[in-house]
């Protein structure tokens, strides 16, 4: 036990260390969740701490009160504004505490299903997870949702163990404060509806307490979202719930964009690219396992969510999305490694296994060197030191001589090592190149001079993203990070609306810059130098134009 307590201490401590790459980081980034977020945090700050009325940076001429789900999210930062100062990391440092709490209750949920070993390798997987690591530091609600999410998760599964009402009751309290912190955790109803019909079968809805469960956990999220509701209505503004179509319709047999994007994320920032390997040998071997059974009925929920939002879960931005997957694939990622590494083998065969393992990473290190460079070399470099170390590991089997197992079984056992060590690999290099790829964007370093030329009263038309996603459907276009970073207020504007049209028409409402990315311009034929007729150029920095939004009416009397 003190073995195993010790093995679990390392990985949490190896778990804590990867989630605090990126918490002292400021909001350096160009994505608009995380400048929405730092955002509303700010407002709150300075515009009063009422937690129901959410504040963001492109209200235009309204108040600025937004649709969005339940605040507390920003709202704890902007209170840790309050006791500690402004700083922009410490949004990511409460995202980060929220993530070390979702650890330690994978943590116990593994050590509750699986064997030892096993419990070992599915708390390893999750811990080295790139898209749970990513969240563990964002300036996004994902970290406060997938706390509530796990956990009630987790407590329905002790409640289906008979362990106590508690669990039951803790359950449908956490599950209300998933959905608040962002309502795609309903989806975790379907988990426990597949659970309370094994337990009890259709009569539950006949008992009043399953009720109670229901109302305890939809209730609050739905008096939340009416009150929201009504800002959409009063100010057009959202945070991706009335202005984006999510939901999937007949295209899903049509279009590749769907399959193709669901696939391509949960392959290679959930599974891992030889993950499935493992999964499909334990699912096969370990069938009848509880482990296995509660992460078969979790995933049906994930995967009736991911096809039900697939507009938005199949797009490549939208890959955190995903997180979902991860304790599914954690608990049967553990199981299958538990049943394959105690498989036994036929020592003639683990021996030819050695050596083609040995020499295949030899060959990959040599042709990864001379052959292969950027990401290519990377892969080659880590399929090189997955051979290797399953070369060690399947030493260390013959070693322990363990004699008896067929053909079949040797060759199950040396391909699930093989993928076993590739996926921590492959995890491993993804955390490495993340790292690396988080750079602070040119732009936030144009945004004093930028600034400086706005005054703190005037309003700035800011350039957005697309107006429709990959399907033609109507799509979120609000992109803030520009409004964030200077410090002031404004409308933002679709790609495919700009025109001289529209710029007069924020103008009318209060726009006096407007604040243009070239490359979108450019996209819009010859609408820059026809705006540069009309509107003088106040400064540019690396690919972005302030022009002054001097009425058009003045510009004609001129």
């Amino acid at each position: 036990m003190k073995k195993l307590s010790s093995i679990f201490l390392f990985i949490f401590i190896l778990g804590v260390g990867v989630r605090a790459i990126n918490i002292w980081r400021p909001v350096d980034r160009p994505t608009w969740r995380e400048s929405d977020e730092a955002g509303i945090a700010r407002n709150y700050y300075r515009e009063g701490m009422n937690i129901f009325y959410p504040r963001v940076d492109w209200r235009g001429d309204t108040a600025g009160y937004a649709e969005m789900e339940f605040p507390l999210y920003p709202w704890l930062i902007a209170l840790s504004y309050k006791i500690f100062g402004f700083h922009e990391f410490i949004g990511r440092v409460i995202s980060f505490l929220f993530s070390l709490l979702t650890l330690w209750i994978f943590f116990r949920l593994a050590w509750d299903l699986l064997p030892p070993l096993g419990a070992q390798c599915a708390a390893l997987f999750f811990a080295l997870s790139p898209l749970v690591i990513n969240v563990s530091s964002a300036l996004q609600p994902e970290a406060l949702m997938f706390l509530f999410y796990l956990l009630a998760g987790y407590w329905f599964i002790c409640w289906h163990q008979n362990r106590g009402e508690k669990f039951f009751w803790g359950s449908a309290v956490a599950i209300s404060m998933a959905i608040l912190a962002k309502v795609t955790a309903a989806h975790l109803g379907v988990f426990f509806g597949l659970l309370i019909l094994e337990k009890v079968g259709f009569a539950a809805l006949m008992k009043l307490r399953f009720w109670g469960f229901g109302a305890i956990a939809l209730i609050p999220s739905v008096l939340w979202y009416i009150h929201a509701h009504q800002f959409w209505q009063q100010n057009q503004l959202s945070l991706g719930l009335s202005n984006e179509y999510h939901w999937v319709g007949w295209d899903l047999f049509t279009n590749p964009f769907f399959v193709k994007g669901l696939a391509r994320t949960e392959a290679f920032y959930v599974w891992m690219p030889l993950g499935m390997v493992i999964l499909a040998i334990g699912v096969w071997l370990n069938r009848r396992e509880k482990a296995v059974k509660y992460a078969i009925y979790w995933g049906i929920a994930v995967a009736v969510y991911y096809l039900l939002a697939a507009r938005t879960t199949a797009a490549q931005w939208a890959a955190y999305y995903h997180i979902a997957s991860v304790p599914t694939v954690a608990l049967l990622l553990g199981s299958g490694a538990a049943v394959i590494l105690q498989l036994k083998s036929d020592k003639r065969w683990l021996k030819r296994f050695v050596a083609l393992s040995g020499m295949s990473a030899l060959v990959l290190v040599l042709t990864s060197y001379l052959l292969l460079s950027g990401t290519a070399f990377e892969i080659g470099v880590v399929l090189s030191a997955t051979l290797a170390l399953t070369t060690l590991v399947l030493m260390e089997r013959m070693k322990i001589g363990a004699e008896g197992g067929s053909r079949l079984q040797t060759l199950l056992l040396s391909i699930g090592v093989i993928s076993l060590c590739s996926v921590f690999l492959f995890q491993t290099r993804q955390i490495v190149v993340d790292a690396q790829n988080w750079k602070a964007s040119e732009l936030r370093s144009c945004a004093p001079s930028f600034a400086t030329e706005i005054p703190a009263s005037a309003l700035v038309l800011v350039t957005g993203g697309s107006c429709v996603n990959e399907t033609g459907y109507p799509a979120a276009y609000n992109a803030s990070f520009m409004l964030y970073w200077t410090d002031r207020r404004g409308f933002n504007i679709c790609i495919e609306e700009q025109s001289l049209a529209a710029v007069a028409s924020f103008v009318k409402h209060g726009a006096r810059y407007y604040l243009a990315a070239k490359s979108t311009l450019q996209r819009r034929g010859h609408l820059e130098d026809e705006l540069r007729q009309v509107y003088p150029v106040v400064a540019e920095c690396n690919g972005n134009i302030l022009f002054q939004l001097t009425p058009v009416e003045t510009k004609v009397e001129k």
